[in-house]
């Protein structure tokens, strides 16, 4: 029995299940009305019954089988033509907790009717109807069973019994010889044939058979109590009466034996004595019809008048008997039916419960059937009533080894030894309880007792070997197993006891000497270059050292020294997908399955190989095959699922995930997979959730631990991953996954200094690490020096025309501070009328393109021509010049999670394009101080609060060369990001514009006045400083994100105004200091952004808005939009050229009107181009 335990059980799982239907049909009595059905629901709408079905399904998968079978019987009228649902419903019947012959027989014949050459399902009913007494119908649908599987004996055996129960005696016989001449060493079914040619008087063939197992088996109850019946039936009463007494003597409690001898001494007439035993018996079993038959023909024999007693011969059976409990228990457990024959034996048991060889019988069978527990203190409780018994002792410490509990059963086996010292058998046993504990010494000695015992066992022989390699004796071990391949070299154990002795000196000299070992080996091919066993230890040494190639070279020579040998092949295939060299490595694999095209292992790894390659059409198609035959193969689906979500089919992929989860809601793979299909989409909220339940399985699992920090870093919470994965660096500090989310989180802190430290140290753990290397170089490339050169061309409907060139250079003095230098160079013209000076006089009102310097800002009027110099001053049509060189120097730095700050200071210097008349208080150059700063609070993840200063100069106006007009600010901001795809954001500001107006004295004419027309003055003349404040709102929401598109849309508004003195009419026109600076301002629009990534090498933006705005001069509402582009050429990581136009229809866009009429139909046409250098 240990060979038939040790057995793959992983790979018997389907068999048994199909097994055990008919096990469990065999416990469920007669069918008195097997046609009869019950009720069902009448037809549900399709989508219900659809639903209702795939409800079942998973019931039935996760073996729910009463919610189950409700479920089917409500969607049978739906799918009564199903195969599937019929043989369910008849499994479910016969296996569940309300096993109904009656029921199940009627869907399992459906389920035939509709495919009649399953095997399946047609064993299933031959079973069903056989246990059923039916066997009218039973055997032809044996015979049918038989013809379309002649090659499994276990068919054919059963059609022979069914036929003897039938009465078919003589067809009976003939399968049964037929299926000895497949199966010559099964002694149970020799003894059913003599019983049967016992029944039909055909003694001498029923004693060959009996004393046949004999030979093989001298104890073998059955055959003796046959053997026993044969004489009996022949007239040979005492012979028979003395082999009876033998099997009684040795088996006190054998049911059977001690009614045969009951029967012998009625037939020897000895009524007294027959009458005692059948009293007995009737005891035990009072239901039992050969007892209570017996008790019947004593008491006619000695009633008053009956004839005298004499010797008899006893009548010999002609009639089929129908099999009892204990015959269908022994009948399934020959037949490995375990679930079937321990529900046989129970049902014998419960109407004799004093017999102890039956209830021995259902412990070894419980053993077999992996029930440890139960068998265990079954034969506990034989061995301790029947200790001198060492059937029940061996069995005992047998199940015990089964079960693992290798110290008691080695314990037992040694009390069976000291009962049987002399069994080799035990012997042999005790050895390999001895091996599995590692105990090499004592298993030796047990090996070497069980040989001296039998010296022809080789089990003994392999067995010294064995232990002797283990025990490191490897020279007595070659000495032994060079004796053994003289006298067994066809024996492939012989020659894996070779294979396993070099190993072992392999394995001796990898510890002893690890550099050895290559020369070792490589002594051994030089020695015998057609040594390929020494071939495939150097490849795998070479594979074991990641040396791919040279393993590969190896593996090639071992298949040409060995071309039979295919698993070699099949390890080459392995290892040529290890070194990436996919296509090849498919042609094994391919290879291999054209050969073994049921291999389902190996097509999963040809399925891994082909998605490595990224052929992931093709991969899916393997695991489609493989699902195909085994829809159940939750290991191909998740790997399916998997593949799926990297070719981005995330819809098929999820579906897979649920499948998985609907038989199992706990699958700890499939909600990890789940998450991080959530992420590559970016729904990091649905990712997060996804890990959580992961975690809620496996909550230690370090895994989804490390996966939920990294989708919480995404999502734009690395404050909240930061811990979570500083706690598992802080648990495993080898694990370079780990290392590198930790990475992430810090740089996402803008501690890129720490996440540095923390790359280098997971490339010095695994310095071939891609993902480690491509994130130091994206954290490397952004502290990298940056030169940036820009120019750009805005043109308005106002003429004015502004140039930029540009130039900024910016690098990383540390990681953390990021330090820039700036450099602009800004040209400007526009008309004299619109930007210059306006000068009253004759015959018209000229310009001059620049005032004196005098601390103020000049308001129109307040200067005249006697104030210029001779022809300074120009007329409205003539285009005024300027330019401004501007320099800065700042740096930006995040100081902590809470704090960064941005600062810089530099000069500019206004240069006008007229003539230097500086002593006439006319300078053409001005150079400035300017500066910004700006603290940052960053209140968690999702809100920021910064604050501002600056100063600025316009230096696109000529009041601005001259006056040096500039603006002190001071802001302010809050920004809310509720998740990754909301931005809120709210601004406000306070300017000063420096140095204040000089405002002359405004007199107006009036008609009217008495005692005659003059002037009036309405404004008394004054200097004043001009002060604005404004704020904006934006919000805005990305609406899509996909891998090459983004959608952003969102809602802009701002309101800003400037003071003006009181009685002061037209303050625009006498406070205009070149840049729009209404009372008031307000516009609201709608904005969108779309962003294509259609390759790596370019990026395209689209961006716009369309509102309304209000001027103060101009109550009426104005249309305003925005439109503008970009693109992006990625020529490399290093070099990126930018080309962009914005079109503006807003008239705070650019800063040149004045009054209302043009400010409503302003707009300007803008076109930038830029390029970035990477050092």
């Amino acid at each position: 029995m240990m060979g038939r335990y040790r057995t793959d059980w992983k790979k018997t799982t389907r068999w048994l299940s199909a097994m055990a239907l008919s096990a469990c049909l065999g416990m469920a009595g007669s069918v008195k009305a097997a046609d009869q059905t019950e009720a069902r629901a009448g037809r549900l709408p399709e989508a219900a019954a659809a639903q209702l079905r795939a409800e079942a399904d998973r019931d039935f998968s996760q073996q729910n089988f009463s919610d189950a079978l409700e479920k089917y019987l409500r969607v049978y009228e739906n799918y009564a033509g199903d195969f599937e649902i019929n043989r369910r419903l008849g499994w479910i019947y016969a296996n569940g907790p309300q096993a109904d012959w009656r029921r199940g027989i009627p869907y399992l014949r459906k389920a035939h009717q509709l495919q009649p050459t399953n095997v399946d399902v047609l064993r299933d009913l031959a079973s069903v109807t056989s246990w059923a007494r039916n066997f009218g119908e039973a055997v032809p649908l044996y015979r049918e069973l038989v013809r379309l599987s002649p090659s499994v004996p276990g068919y054919r055996r059963q059609f022979a019994r069914v036929l003897a129960w039938a009465g078919q005696d003589a067809e009976a016989v003939r399968e049964y010889r037929a299926y000895l001449t497949q199966a010559p060493s099964d002694l149970a079914a020799r003894v059913e044939l003599g019983t049967l040619l016992a029944r039909q008087k055909d003694y001498p063939g029923a004693s060959e058979q009996f004393n046949y197992t004999l030979r093989f088996q001298p104890r073998n109850g059955e055959a003796r109590l046959g053997l026993a019946q044969v004489a009996a039936w022949s007239g040979e009463l005492r012979p028979a009466l003395a082999q009876v007494n033998e099997i009684v003597a040795e088996q006190p409690r054998h049911f059977d034996a001690r009614v045969l001898k009951a029967y012998i001494h009625l037939w020897l007439r000895e009524l007294d004595e027959s009458k005692t035993l059948f009293t007995a018996l009737a005891k035990e079993s009072p239901a039992n019809a050969d007892v209570q038959q017996g008790l019947r023909t004593i008491a006619e024999l000695q009633a008053p008048g009956a004839a005298p007693a004499a010797p008899g011969v006893p009548p010999r059976p002609t009639q089929p008997v129908e099999p009892t409990a204990l015959q269908l228990a022994e009948q399934a457990e020959a037949e490995t039916r375990y679930a079937e024959a321990i529900g046989h034996y129970r049902e014998y048991l419960a109407g004799s419960p004093d017999d102890d060889d039956a209830r021995f019988r259902l412990a070894r069978v419980l053993g077999w059937h992996k029930q440890f527990a139960e068998s265990e203190d079954i034969l506990r409780q034989f061995v301790k009533k029947y200790p001198e018994n060492p059937e029940g002792i061996v069995q005992l410490a047998r199940v015990l080894r089964w079960d693992e509990k290798y110290e008691e059963a080695a314990g037992v086996y040694r009390q069976g030894l000291s009962v049987r010292p002399r069994d080799a058998a035990l012997h042999l046993e005790l050895a390999q309880v001895y091996s599995y504990m590692s105990d090499y010494p004592r298993s030796l000695d047990e090996y070497r007792t069980a040989r001296s015992l039998d010296s022809e066992s080789l089990e003994a022989k392999k067995g010294v070997v064995r232990a002797l390699i283990w025990n490191g004796e490897t020279g007595p071990a070659g000495k032994e197993l060079a004796e053994l391949q003289r006298t067994h070299a066809d024996d492939p154990e012989v020659a894996a006891l070779q294979q396993q002795l070099e190993l072992f000196e392999l394995q001796r000299a990898r510890v002893e000497s690890p550099a050895r070992v290559e020369a070792y080996l490589r002594e051994q091919v030089d020695r015998d270059p057609r040594d390929a066993t020494a071939r495939i230890e150097l490849a795998d040494l070479y594979i074991g050292r990641g040396e791919f190639p040279a393993g590969i070279k190896e593996l090639r020579t071992a298949m040409e020294l060995k071309p039979d040998q295919e698993d070699l092949r099949l390890k080459l295939g392995r290892v040529l997908s290890w070194n990436r060299e996919y296509p090849e490595s498919v042609g094994m694999y391919r290879g291999w399955l054209a050969s073994y095209p049921e291999d389902q292992n190996v097509r999963l790894e040809l399925a891994r190989v082909l998605s490595w390659n990224k052929n992931y059409d093709a991969a899916v198609a393997e695991y489609e095959v493989i699902l195909k035959q085994d829809p159940e193969n939750t290991a191909a689906r998740l790997e399916m699922a998997r593949v799926l979500s990297w070719a981005k089919q995330y819809g098929p992929a999820l579906e897979n995930y649920d499948q998985v989860l609907q038989q199992d809601p706990k699958n700890y793979d499939a909600l990890l997979g789940k998450g991080r299909v959530y992420s590559y989409q970016s729904r990091w909220s649905e990712s997060i959730k996804a890990y959580g339940a992961a975690l809620s399985v496996k909550p230690l699992e370090p895994e989804a631990t490390r996966d939920r920090a990294q989708a919480l870093l995404w999502s734009g919470d690395p404050a909240a991953a930061r811990p979570i994965l500083t706690k598992l660096h802080a648990e495993n500090p080898t694990d370079t996954a780990v290392l590198i989310s930790l990475a992430s989180a810090e740089n996402a802190l803008a501690r890129p200094d720490r996440a540095l430290n923390l790359l280098e140290e997971a490339e010095r753990l695994e310095p071939t690490n891609a993902e480690a290397r491509t994130l130091r170089n994206q954290i490397r490339a952004a502290l990298r020096p940056e030169l940036r050169l820009g120019w750009s061309y805005l043109r308005d409907s106002e003429a004015l025309n502004i140039w930029a060139y540009r130039v900024d250079f910016s690098f990383n003095p540390h990681p953390r501070l990021r330090t820039y230098l700036k450099v602009d160079y800004l040209p400007s013209s526009g008309l004299a009328a619109l930007f210059g000076y306006p000068v009253f006089g004759e015959p018209e009102t000229v310009f001059a393109p620049n005032v004196p310097l005098d601390g103020f800002i000049p308001s129109p009027s307040l200067l005249s021509e006697t104030d210029f110099p001779d022809g300074f001053l120009v007329p409205g049509g003539t285009r005024i010049s300027q330019s401004a060189g501007q320099f800065q120097a700042g740096g930006t730095m995040r100081v902590n999670r809470w704090f960064s700050w941005t600062g810089g200071a530099g000069a500019i210097t206004l240069r006008h394009g007229g003539p230097d008349l500086d002593a006439a208080g006319l300078p053409s150059t001005r150079t400035r101080f300017i500066y910004n700063a700006s603290p940052t609070f960053h209140l968690g993840r999702h809100v920021l609060i910064s604050l501002g200063s600056s100063r600025q100069y316009w230096a696109y106006t000529p009041k601005s060369t001259a006056q040096e007009v500039h603006v002190d600010e001071l802001s302010g901001s809050l920004v809310l990001m509720p998740n990754s795809r909301s931005r809120i954001a709210l601004g406000y500001y306070h300017r000063q514009i420096s140095p204040p107006f000089l405002i002359p004295d405004i007199f107006v004419f009036d008609p009217e006045l008495l005692p005659e027309p003059g002037p009036v003055l309405t404004f008394e003349g004054r200097s004043f400083k001009k002060i604005g404040n404004g704020g904006t709102f934006t919000a805005t929401g990305i609406v899509f994100r996909g891998e090459k598109a983004e959608i952003e849309v969102g809602y802009d508004a701002m309101a800003f105004g400037y003071n003006h003195p009181p009685g002061l009419t037209a303050p625009e026109f006498f406070l205009n200091t070149g840049i729009f600076t209404p009372s008031f301002y307000q516009r609201h629009a709608g904005m969108f952004r779309i962003g294509l990534t259609p390759s790596r090498y370019l990026y395209w933006d689209l961006h716009g808005s369309a509102g309304v705005q209000q001027i103060r001069q101009a109550p009426d509402l104005s249309f305003s939009s925005t439109a503008g582009s970009r693109l992006d050429f990625n020529f490399s990581d290093n070099v990126t050229l930018s080309l962009g136009y914005d079109y503006f229809n807003a008239a705070s866009a650019v800063q040149a009107v004045i009054v209302a009429a043009p400010a409503g139909a302003y707009h300007s046409n803008q076109i930038t181009a830029g390029l970035r250098f990477r050092f």
